[in-house]
């Protein structure tokens, strides 16, 4: 199946499960470290949030919020179509903005994943590069309800 078209819940269907048998022992110890646990820090976001609302104000927040939420998906399907097409530098390019994004915000799995999808290694292959943009995807699914709570009451505290 095409990196572009695995479909969200993939994480734990047999179709990753078929990607995840093909890769090499390295590769998979690689992506097991930024494999989302499903579990996420709600804390870490609104500590994070919190700091930048000093900076910038409860409103200014809850526009990054809300632009984070809208904007990730349309990247996740750049960086599908970047993954299918063999464009390993506009991989980098959109792997790379999007750690910077999830940093600003304290999602540190986000960016762990990101990161790792930025600097792949020689013997990475397509597998990998699926595998971790649906480890995006699935932490993104995990954080998004938390993001969009926290948008909205930041947005009404102004």
């Amino acid at each position: 199946m095409p990196p572009s078209i695995i479909p969200s819940d993939a994480v734990n269907s047999p179709e990753t499960g078929v990607l995840a048998d093909r890769l090499t022992r390295a590769q998979s110890d690689s992506i097991s470290m930024v494999m989302p646990s499903g579990e996420f820090d709600v804390a870490a976001l609104r500590d994070t949030c919190r700091v930048l609302a000093d900076e910038i104000g409860a409103d200014g927040v809850a526009e990054l919020l809300q632009s984070y939420l809208d904007d990730t998906p349309a990247r996740f399907v750049d960086i599908g179509g970047f993954i299918a097409s063999g464009d390993k530098s506009s991989l980098k390019r959109a792997a790379h903005s999007l750690k910077g994004s999830s940093s600003i915000f304290g999602l540190r799995m986000m960016e762990r994943i990101s990161q790792r999808l930025e600097h792949l290694q020689p013997g990475d292959g397509i597998e990998t590069e699926a595998l971790l943009l649906e480890s995006l995807r699935v932490e993104f699914s995990s954080a998004s309800p938390h993001i969009s709570l926290l948008a909205r009451e930041m947005a009404e505290s102004v």
